[in-house]
């Protein structure tokens, strides 16, 4: 019995690994750019960068996942190859396995190992199956959908941006999963504007669009989430005085609407320093680290404010470690030009620290 398990643990890390490299290849192959790559659940063991791309190595690799940049407009042929490269890589070991088999190599294999093989294969196809469910499920404090729930949303939707919408509204706890609506449409078309983090006119526009979808009302909760929580970060990021004097009211109002989003959470922690509430927000930005560190973009902007929290709490050191964490992350490409500017800005506001 505890062979058998053993051998089911490492298969089921195998499977994890591989489903992984899959979705990482198949990304590769479709043009898709990555985000993020994570293998693991638990404490943070590793973390680096090729390219633009995040990974992360974590103490248990028992689940992990591939998470790409905000990309529309792309043919459903590459999407769906992207979304099922995990399952067709966990095939592709099954049918080496099974070659290799046939071909009398594993008789040759010490017999520890051949025994092994049939609860690797197992494993393999137990990932399969567990991926080819719809559901959604928290990873590191945020809330991803299973391939077979992406898949779903690809079939019923009439466009691929609806999948990229979908996925920004998983992380605010959205229920309806399905149909597009004509917000829908408008909003991603707005959010997909990659110019505005370099455009301060289309910039203003995108928030005037958002703005006045927020007034029209018919949104789900995760919509309003969502729109609430860009405007907070254009007014966080540029330092617009426009937008300040409404940070503290649409903070507030995204909070209520998703008390347990840590998005959110870290969002408020960040306009409370912004605003001056340095202890108040500290709280709320480790609070926020602490439950997420998945997303590349987040953890920069917490690691930014949670630096001029400490500064202006006297904690210079703390300060330091925290800039030198933020300089580390911050990239190059249009999204990030709004964290430079942030990202200047606060050196400017701590000297440089």
């Amino acid at each position: 019995m505890i062979f058998a398990l053993s051998w089911w643990l490492v298969g089921l890390i195998v499977a994890v690994a591989v489903h992984e490299a899959g979705h990482l290849l198949a990304a590769i192959v479709a043009s898709i750019p990555i985000r993020l790559l994570s293998v693991g659940v638990g404490p943070l063991l590793l973390r680096g960068r090729i390219g633009r791309a995040q990974l992360e190595l974590r103490l248990l690799p028992l689940s992990g996942f591939v998470s790409p940049h905000y990309v529309t407009g792309l043919r459903k042929g590459p999407l769906l190859l992207f979304l099922l490269g995990g399952i067709l890589g966990n095939l592709a070991l099954i049918c080496l396995l099974a070659l290799l088999d046939a071909v009398g190599a594993i008789q040759k294999l010490p017999q520890l190992v051949h025994d092994g093989l049939g609860p690797l294969v197992f494993a393999q196809l137990f990932l399969i199956v567990v991926n080819l469910i719809p559901f959604r499920v928290k990873v590191h404090g945020s809330r991803m959908a299973s391939d077979g729930l992406q898949v779903l949303r690809l079939f019923r939707s009439s466009r691929t941006t609806a999948i990229a919408y979908f996925a920004a509204l998983d992380r605010y706890g959205d229920e309806r999963l399905l149909q597009p609506s004509q917000a829908m449409s408008r909003i991603a078309k707005q959010l997909a504007r990659s110019e505005r983090w370099v455009d301060k006119e289309i910039r203003r526009d995108v928030q005037e669009a958002l703005l006045d979808e927020l007034t029209q009302g018919g949104l789900s909760r995760a919509e309003e989430m969502l729109l609430l929580d860009a405007l907070i970060t254009d007014g966080l990021l540029y330092g617009d005085p426009e937008l300040r004097p409404q940070l503290d009211e649409w903070s507030r109002r995204a909070l209520q609407l998703g008390p347990k989003v840590q998005t959110l959470l870290g969002s408020r922690g960040a306009v409370l320093v912004e605003l001056g509430h340095h202890g108040d927000g500290k709280a709320l930005l480790e609070k926020a680290a602490a439950a997420n560190r998945s997303d590349p973009f987040g953890s920069i902007m917490n690691d930014i404010f949670l630096a001029r929290a400490e500064h202006a709490l006297g904690n210079i050191a703390a300060a330091r470690r925290l800039i030198t964490t933020a300089r580390m992350g911050v990239e190059t490409g249009s999204m990030s030009a709004g964290l430079v500017s942030l990202f200047k800005r606060t050196e400017a506001e701590l000297g440089s620290a």
